[in-house]
């Protein structure tokens, strides 16, 4: 697979000879003295396991089940709020890049002014960024826009949890410059991630690649072990709203 999207994103040199070292965090969240150094692509394949093959989608399928009543409720509201206090659509849909390179259209609840890019073309969102409306803040705050990718993951274009999708502008810039980068479209993308939960939003370069290795990890170790922590650190981060742009 990762030949076939390094094809379809012009990559034309493999990065295998570059490797990368990472110390990340254990599956239950104590520093670990781990340091895995890569010489090729699939060292970080995801395992094939049981779970990673059926109990992954039950499991998760479940959960989402059990969320939707309570995500209905709220994004109703937030929808009305949305129609009231700001002209335009009240739900947003953008581009990405999901398992396999494969494009879909990620669903958001509309937390910025009507056609915010228009000016600037595909770029981060910054602290402080004045594109974003007032309630916007407070959606983005408490991660109650992002609740529409739930039915997302029902349909089975996410999952609720792997590695956040990016838009195929900034994939094809990063899987240029960052090794094993394309890996991360081996997996389903994710509503969170071990990256989510574990760093802030991204503003650099840097911090690009600095998730990316925390995405290669799960990627490598994903389990249910490690699902179940990062939904319990994801709903730490709603509560305390950190990380929000």
């Amino acid at each position: 697979m990762v030949t076939e999207l390094q094809q379809e994103y012009g990559i034309t040199a493999h990065h295998a000879e570059r490797s990368l070292d990472y110390a990340p965090a254990n599956d239950m969240g104590d520093a670990a003295a781990e340091n895995e150094a890569v010489v090729a692509e699939g060292s970080y394949q995801a395992p094939a396991s049981m779970y990673n093959r059926y109990g992954k989608r039950i499991v998760e399928a479940a959960i989402v089940v059990l969320l939707l009543p309570v995500a209905v409720v709220l994004i109703a509201a937030c929808a009305l709020l949305i129609k009231i206090l700001s002209p335009g659509p009240v739900f947003y849909r953008q581009e990405r890049v999901g398992q396999g390179g494969r494009s879909f259209g990620l669903l958001k609840l509309r937390t910025m002014i009507p056609d915010a890019e228009t000016a600037t073309g595909p770029v981060w969102a910054a602290e402080d960024d004045c594109r974003v409306t007032g309630l916007g803040r407070l959606l983005r705050r408490t991660r109650l826009d992002e609740l529409p990718q739930l039915f997302q993951v029902i349909a089975g274009e996410m999952a609720l949890i792997g590695p956040r999708p990016e838009r195929p502008q900034f994939v094809r810039q990063f899987a240029q410059d960052l090794p094993f980068y394309l890996t991360r479209l081996s997996v389903r993308p994710g509503i969170t991630g071990w990256a989510q939960v574990n760093l802030h939003y991204d503003g650099c370069s840097g911090d690009v690649s600095e998730k990316l290795r925390h995405d290669l990890h799960y990627i490598r170790h994903l389990s249910l072990g490690l699902d179940l922590e990062i939904l319990r650190r994801t709903l730490t981060v709603v509560i305390r709203g950190s990380g929000a742009r």
